[in-house]
């Protein structure tokens, strides 16, 4: 399925898509997307109002942080508030808790777990949960990532791949963090000052447009750069790659 926003914002469902965006511009226009009056195109055919009601219904946000004043409820008591804070109608959201939790790692023993007692990432998984309550075609996630450990990391965007390619789910992950940006996801769309600037192939764009993007001060990941200022200034051929231990053996086949 392509979906196509304003501003030449095309998208594949079914990936995992990195979104850079310092000032949170995608961010707030997703979840505004009712109030923006805008143009959205599924497969080549304009959605009309209703459609586009419809179409943001199932996308879902996750936040990186539960806010304080929740807290001392349990996930249960969270995730209830949560489903009707969403005015969200399911015929057993007991079952719906239950299986979302599941879906992302945590048994049932959590559901009377204070959500004061639970790990960072934990909290992070019980966030993640939460989205799937609506069963959305499109999930955003806002500086997830960030702070969370190595092996929790693994495991969600296991879930996401399982998700996308089981189900044709859509992810978006924005993070502050280029680096994760580039490890994590398929495809990016980077913006700059509330424009979008380029989008495509993760490796593909920041091989293809490391220039302009330099040249306009957009980040750009540690290995990418490091490629680059080897190719530029030892004239090597070296790849770019998203793990760094392809990177070394490249660099050991190649220069020296």
């Amino acid at each position: 399925m392509e979906i196509k926003f304003e501003k030449d914002i095309e998208i594949e469902a079914g990936n995992i898509i990195g979104v850079i965006d310092e000032d949170r511009y995608f961010y707030n226009y997703l979840e505004n997307l009712l109030f923006n009056k805008p143009v959205i195109t599924v497969d080549s055919k304009k959605l009309n109002k209703t459609e586009t009601r419809a179409f943001r219904k199932k996308i879902s946000f996750v936040e990186s942080y539960i806010c304080d004043d929740y807290l001392n409820l349990s996930v249960y008591e969270y995730m209830k508030y949560s489903l009707i804070n969403q005015f969200l109608v399911i015929k057993d959201y007991n079952k719906k808790i239950k299986d979302s939790l599941k879906i992302v790692g945590l048994d049932s023993k959590y559901l009377n777990k204070k959500i004061s007692l639970l790990s960072l990432s934990e909290q992070r998984l019980v966030l993640f949960a939460i989205s799937l309550l609506s069963n959305p075609n499109m999930i955003v996630f806002d500086n997830f990532f960030e702070g969370l450990d190595l092996k929790t990391t693994k495991f969600v965007i296991n879930i996401l791949n399982q998700l996308a390619e089981q189900y044709n789910k859509t992810f978006f992950i924005r993070c502050c963090d280029v680096d994760d940006i580039y490890a994590l996801t398929k495809k990016v769309i980077i913006f700059e000052k509330n424009e979008f600037f380029v989008g495509g192939d993760t490796i593909e764009v920041f091989d293809d447009y490391i220039e302009i993007l330099i040249k306009n001060g957009l980040p750009i990941p540690k290995t990418v750069m490091f490629t680059y200022r080897a190719n530029s200034l030892k004239n090597t051929k070296l790849g770019y790659f998203k793990d760094i231990r392809d990177l070394i053996k490249d660099i050991y086949k190649k220069v020296k």
